[in-house]
């Protein structure tokens, strides 16, 4: 009786369908001989994986029925175990992935042995074995992690990635350039693409853009391949249109430069060129916003043009200062100097045929301008001077330097009061340089100075100025030897 339940018992020891499963898979089979655990830690299972490892089903079932009671107990309770501890050894390469377009040359799974176009180079960390896995076979490692921080998800998601892209670009040469540069395309002309043009030429790019991820990402399949091909013969189709567009209009007036769009996307000024972008062509309405020099300079013959009838002449652009250099009079050696952006926004609509409120007078270019320089506030000083008035400009003499110049001081002498004012010389003479010229009249400095005088101002004599003057002028030197 007793012999009988020890001969049932032994009976029951059979090898569990999970266990049995689990070794004939031939992946588990070389995860075990090539990871160290198994080796140090699992030595029967090791031994027997090592001997069969290319052994077809068959062999293995017969080498398993010939297992012992207590290699039947190890099989069925740490076999599962055993393989996942041998998966937690491996790490992904510094190497991430190889893809192999050519069939001839794929790499071999080390744990399928089936050949692959996408390989992932993996290393275990304690015996710096590594093993080629294929794309299916790498799934299984699930806690794998890389040396760069990237998850296994995110390299599986590169590698499939890449894979699919090489393949799209056997298919069509330079497809991932041609998607990242598509609106770049746009800035290679040396003038501005028109709405007209360039939005039906970015709405095939959006779709292509759509297309070509959602194939990376595997969301679409062959079948858009046709669409791609539609679409790049478009792309053809829409350059040849761009390219005729610009040996067409490169060489018209007020066409937009590529110079003048990169001097406001400098500025941030992205209103004015979605404004230009409508015609492609400067429009009175916005040139004034435009003060790119190369787009400045061309319009000084059309200025020059303008104000032909008058006498008044541009006779250069000052990039440094953004200034108008103006030749008012033709027979004089006097200059004006003017703010491009206000010239542009008084008088620029007449370069477009378009109506404006004032004149392009000369009497207008003085309101809008300043005087060049020194000499000609000289001359504007000398000009008033030599008119009948009862006030003098004056730069007085002490008989000892005195810079009325460089302290921006004008004596304006009332011969009513006999006694000076002292004004401000710069704004004195931007007030009314026009008078000198005979642009306006004479009472009108008179009218100024009635004015400052009932604001009691303060009023001097010579003596006061020489005596104000010469302390001054001693302060300073004093304070200039003092330094030295």
């Amino acid at each position: 009786m007793i012999n009988s339940k020890i001969d049932s018992l032994q009976e029951s020891y059979t090898l569990s369908k999970h266990a049995r499963d689990l070794f004939i898979n031939r992946n588990n089979r070389a995860l075990l001989i090539y990871s160290q655990y198994a080796k140090q830690n699992a030595k029967p299972l090791y031994r027997l994986a090592y001997t069969y490892l290319d052994s077809t089903s068959n062999e293995i079932d017969k080498a398993l029925n010939h297992l012992t009671k207590d290699e039947i107990i190890f099989f069925n309770d740490t076999l599962a175990n055993v393989i996942n501890q041998c998966r937690d050894e491996w790490i992904g390469d510094v190497n991430l992935y190889d893809i192999i377009e050519d069939e001839k040359k794929r790499k071999k799974c080390t744990l399928c042995k089936q050949k692959n176009k996408l390989i992932f180079h993996i290393k275990n960390q304690f015996n710096g074995m590594k093993m080629n896995v294929g794309s299916k076979c790498i799934t299984a490692f699930h806690s794998l992690e890389y040396p760069s921080g990237l998850t296994k998800a995110e390299v599986m998601r590169r590698a499939h990635q890449q894979s699919r892209l090489q393949s799209l670009t056997l298919k069509f040469p330079g497809i991932e350039k041609i998607v990242s540069s598509w609106e770049f395309e746009l800035e290679k002309y040396h003038i501005l693409i028109p709405e007209f043009l360039e939005s039906k030429y970015l709405d095939i790019g959006s779709k292509l853009k759509e297309i070509y991820n959602n194939y990376l990402k595997r969301r679409v399949g062959k079948a858009d391949i046709k669409k791609i091909s539609k679409i790049l013969k478009s792309r053809d189709s829409f350059l040849s249109n761009m390219r005729d567009y610009e040996a067409e209009n490169k060489q018209k007036d007020y066409v937009v430069t590529r110079k003048i769009v990169k001097w406001l996307q400098l500025k941030n000024d992205y209103e004015t060129i979605k404004h230009l972008k409508k015609t492609g062509y400067v429009t009175s309405d916005v040139a004034h916003k435009i003060l790119e020099p190369d787009f400045l300079e061309s319009l000084i013959p059309k200025i020059n043009k303008l104000f032909e009838k008058q006498g008044i002449s541009v006779i250069a652009y000052e990039k440094e200062y953004v200034n108008y250099k103006i030749k008012p009079f033709s027979h004089l050696e006097f200059y004006l100097k003017v703010n491009s952006r206000i010239l542009l926004k008084n008088f620029g609509p007449l370069l477009f045929r378009k109506a404006i409120p004032i004149a392009p007078s000369l009497q207008n270019i003085f309101k809008i301008s300043y005087l060049y320089s020194e000499n000609e506030q000289n001359m504007v000083l000398n000009e008033l001077n030599r008119m009948d008035s009862v006030i003098g400009t004056e730069l007085l003499d002490y008989g000892y330097a005195y810079d009325h110049f460089e302290r921006n001081e004008l004596d304006l002498f009332d011969k009513r009061i006999k006694r000076f004012i002292v004004v401000n010389l710069s704004k004195f003479l931007e007030e009314f340089k026009g008078v000198a010229f005979g642009l306006g009249k004479i009472a009108s400095i008179e009218q100024y100075v009635d004015y400052l005088l009932k604001e009691n101002t303060k009023t001097y004599t010579y003596l006061d100025l020489r005596g104000i003057r010469d302390r001054t002028d001693n302060y300073i030197n004093n304070k200039e030897k003092n330094v030295m």
